[in-house]
């Protein structure tokens, strides 16, 4: 997993804390633990996946279509995510990655039930 980012100057900002990311480390071990909490597979589907790239940057944005069984519990959601790569030795390397909920700011909640148009149909 951790080949698709870059080894130094990468950052992500994630659904689980803390409110950011910095470096390689930090990061894989976020992926190892979101992998073992879950039982059985993970579902994933992307949808609206739009690809912008100029020099030797370039950028993803994308609505993730998440399910399966984490830590006993169902989920089924759709998250935002968007990535940012950076060309280096002649490989896009992820340099920043953010995965998010809309928040309902009456509440503080994270709005985890809204699925994208595009899926309602």
């Amino acid at each position: 997993m951790m080949s698709f980012y870059a080894p130094t100057g990468f950052t992500a900002f994630d659904l689980m804390p803390p409110l950011e990311f910095h470096g390689g480390e930090m990061w894989r071990e976020n992926w190892v633990r979101f992998f073992a909490s879950f039982e059985g597979g993970i579902e994933l589907e992307f949808a609206d996946l739009e690809i912008q790239a100029g020099g030797d940057l370039a950028f993803m944005r994308a609505m993730v279509h998440l399910a399966g069984v984490m830590n006993g519990t169902a989920i089924d959601t759709w998250v935002r995510q968007t990535n940012c790569f950076r060309l280096i030795d002649d490989e896009w390397l992820m340099i920043h990655d953010h995965v998010s909920w809309p928040t309902d700011f009456a509440t503080g909640q994270s709005l985890m039930g809204l699925v994208p148009s595009m899926a309602q149909r």
